[in-house]
Order: C-alpha cells, then sequence, then structure tokens
C-alpha cells in the first residue's frame, strides 16, 4: 500500500475537515429554505447571473457587459437553492498555481446573514486547484475587514477608488490623444514582462509587490502577463525623461451597462505631478468618446494617497462630478486559516 507524503496527507486533512464545516453550515443554515447546491456556470447561465443583484457599483456593475469576457479565463460557480440561482462568484488560479483569486461575489436579497457567502468561497478553494495554498479578494467592507485582519488575514494594499460621473457632450475638445508624447507608451505583454523582472522598478510602484487589476490582485510573475493582458483593454507608462525607465502607469477597462459607459482606470506609481496624471487620465478617456453612452461614470483606483486630491482637481477642473470615494482591500488568507 502506498504512503502519503506529508504534504498530501495535509492537503487531505485539510480538505475533509472544509468539508466537514460545510456539511454542518447546510445542515444548520438557520433559517435557509432548501440546501444550497454549487455547481460551475456556463454562458447559458447569463441571465441568471445578472439577475441576482441590480445595485453593485451604484448600479454600475461590470458583470452584464462582461460575463462571457470573464468566463473564459475565469471559473463561474452558481449557488442554488432549489432552482433558483442565489449566489455567484468567480475563481481563478494564478501566480504561478499558488493562489486562488475570487471576485464578482454576490448573494440575491432575501438570502444574505446565511453563510452562502462562506459556503461559496470554500467550494471554489476545495474545487479549483489542488496546488494553490492561499487566496486572494478585495473587499470594499471596513467592518469585514476588521473582522478578517483579526484572523491572521495579510493586507496586500489599501486603495482608495474616487467615482466621477460627466456627458460624452461637455468632454468633447477637452480630451484629445494629441498623439503620444515622447514620455507617454503603450505597453505590451513584453513590456510588461521587463518591468515585472525589474525590482528596482517595481518596487517603488507597486507596493507589497503586488499589482491590482479588475479587483484581483497579482504577484509581480510573468505567468500572470497574459491574463492581466486580456483584462486590461490599454496600458500606458510614462517614462523618466532622463532614463529609459518607468515611473507612472494606468491600466483601463471599459464595459458598458444599460445606457451608461463606465470607464475604470487603476493608477500605479510613487511620483506624479498634475501634468503626468492629466495626460494619463485625459489619453485613456479620449480613446473611448467616439463609441461610448453619453452617460459616463468613471472609476479611478490609486494605491497612493497623496494622488487623491490631484485626481480630483484635474477631473473637476474638466467636467467631471465628483460622487463618492471608497476604500478598498486586498488581502490574502492561507488556507489553514480557513
Amino acid at each position: 500500500m502506498a504512503m502519503l507524503s506529508r504534504v498530501t496527507y495535509s492537503r487531505v486533512v485539510a480538505q475533509l475537515s472544509r468539508t466537514f464545516v460545510i456539511s454542518l453550515r447546510t445542515l444548520h443554515g438557520g433559517d435557509r429554505k432548501g440546501c444550497l447546491r454549487i455547481r460551475p456556470t456556463t454562458a447559458d447561465d447569463y441571465d441568471g447571473v445578472v439577475s441576482i443583484r441590480d445595485d453593485i457599483n451604484r448600479g454600475f456593475d461590470y458583470i452584464p457587459g462582461t460575463y462571457h469576457e470573464l468566463l473564459k479565463y475565469n471559473t463561474g460557480y452558481g449557488g442554488f437553492i432549489d432552482s433558483n440561482l442565489v449566489a455567484f462568484l468567480f475563481g481563478a488560479v494564478i501566480d504561478d498555481g499558488r493562489t486562488i483569486a475570487m471576485q464578482s461575489g454576490r448573494v440575491k436579497r432575501g438570502y444574505e446573514g446565511q453563510g452562502i457567502t462562506s459556503e461559496m468561497k470554500e467550494h471554489c478553494l476545495m474545487n479549483l486547484s489542488k496546488t494553490a495554498t492561499k487566496s486572494v479578494i478585495v473587499i470594499s467592507s471596513q467592518n469585514t475587514y476588521n473582522c478578517l485582519i483579526e484572523k491572521n488575514v495579510q493586507l496586500l494594499c489599501k486603495m482608495e477608488r474616487l467615482a466621477f460621473s460627466a456627458s460624452r457632450q461637455s468632454l468633447y475638445g477637452q480630451c484629445s490623444t494629441r498623439g503620444e508624447t515622447s514620455c507617454l507608451k503603450r505597453a505590451d505583454s513584453d513590456f510588461m514582462k521587463n518591468l515585472f523582472l525589474d525590482p528596482k522598478t517595481t518596487s517603488v510602484m507597486f507596493p507589497g509587490n503586488r499589482i491590482v487589476i479588475r479587483g484581483t490582485p497579482y504577484d509581480l510573475v510573468t505567468s500572470n502577463i497574459d491574463r492581466i493582458m486580456c483584462c486590461s483593454d490599454q496600458i500606458l507608462v510614462s517614462r523618466r525623461r532622463d532614463t529609459d525607465g518607468v515611473n507612472f502607469m494606468s491600466i483601463t477597462s471599459t464595459w458598458r451597462c444599460n445606457t451608461t459607459t463606465v470607464l475604470y482606470i487603476n493608477l500605479f506609481g510613487e511620483r506624479a505631478d498634475e501634468s503626468i496624471i492629466s495626460q494619463h487620465v485625459h489619453m485613456q478617456i479620449a480613446r473611448i468618446l467616439s463609441s461610448c453612452e453619453e452617460n459616463i461614470v468613471l472609476y479611478v483606483t490609486s494605491v497612493m494617497q497623496h494622488h487623491l486630491e490631484t485626481i480630483k482637481r484635474v477631473l473637476e477642473k474638466h467636467s467631471w462630478i465628483y460622487l463618492e470615494g471608497l476604500t478598498l482591500f486586498a488581502i490574502e488568507k492561507s488556507f489553514r486559516n480557513l
């Protein structure tokens, strides 16, 4: 009889423990009516997934406009009670197989507070990978973060997300590509690979050596680059004038929600004046103006607190209306803490 290695044995015990926890929650689900059944979703589940919630991101949820695209490089999990889809999340294996990233989690109204979110996450961790030992997720609830941090969850980085709105008409003439200046260039996968292999630059641009794109914190390993490029519409970088190095980066993704175009810009870099931030934001916006809806919502996220007032000043100067700010927490959790 073959002997299990110590590592394999530990993983088996951990999985059995998680299965036992899920079984207990299913049996003692409070006021829940019926057992939760979880399965991978397909393109045919689109209508059910998008109907779970209508109040995410102020009603500008990215799932309706990007579900099919995200399904190409994520595994969707749907939680069903009887035949009703009541919960959903996306999971993916990243970081050379070491990490499971989870995003887009949601639970239908009337089913919150019954442990469904925890069961969905645990199912994802149990079934998505046999090599990963940790999970990452981005949350926006200060209360949830406070509870998790007491359980030895690691904070990877803290970000601020600012929301703005504008009309397409008001932006014409204010945003122009004006060609690409000598210090502002588009980045491709080869550029990103070289950047990730430059620890001197990345240690300044990406606190904690993580880059957070569309709600997923990535380690700076080259195996993540194809995925990052797939979920990014455009990556722009500013080069230092005296060297060939990079000092600032913006990464965007875009989706439509009803009659509104939503643009999400992630900004990275330690030092940037108003001119650099203005160049990045305006060129990213100019790319969509000719084809976007009349109503535009813009989310700008930065890990650098000192950029926030500059971002607000630049955008409010150019017809953008500030809506709200939100703190985001990128966290990492070891499986043994489940």
